[in-house]
């Protein structure tokens, strides 16, 4: 998707939740300073780190339990910065719940491409 996309509907067919693997990169305008990632109502829950993705960096983060992360990557030389510690106090790591999901990218500036993946989970007996 594109961050001036509307809100999208995410149908997540498992039967328990799951974290999701998010990608954003720079499209256009200046570079912004915080990337929100939010499933459902910001009111309720909301993620977003303290991150500059412009044409050098991009953003990656993954909310599955046991491998969460937050990175800025340079695009030309592949250095990673950790910003777990950049994450805005009160944010939740985005789950994805059995059924129909409202995704959706939030920065503060520019236009960026995002890439959203997650895998269907199944809890057992």
């Amino acid at each position: 998707g594109i961050s001036t996309d509307s809100q999208i509907s995410v149908v997540y067919d498992g039967s328990v939740e799951s974290g999701v693997n998010v990608q954003v990169s720079w499209v256009s305008g200046g570079p912004n300073g915080y990337i929100g990632v939010q499933i459902g109502s910001a009111a309720i829950s909301h993620w977003t780190v303290e991150a500059t993705v412009d044409a050098a960096n991009y953003f990656l983060m993954s909310s599955v339990p046991g491998q969460k992360y937050a990175q800025l990557v340079q695009a030309s030389g592949g250095q990673i910065t950790n910003l777990l510690p950049k994450i805005v106090r009160g944010s939740t790591w985005p789950m994805l719940q059995p059924g129909p999901n409202i995704f959706d990218i939030v920065s503060t500036t520019g236009i960026q491409n995002w890439r959203l993946i997650y895998y269907n989970r199944y809890g057992g007996l």
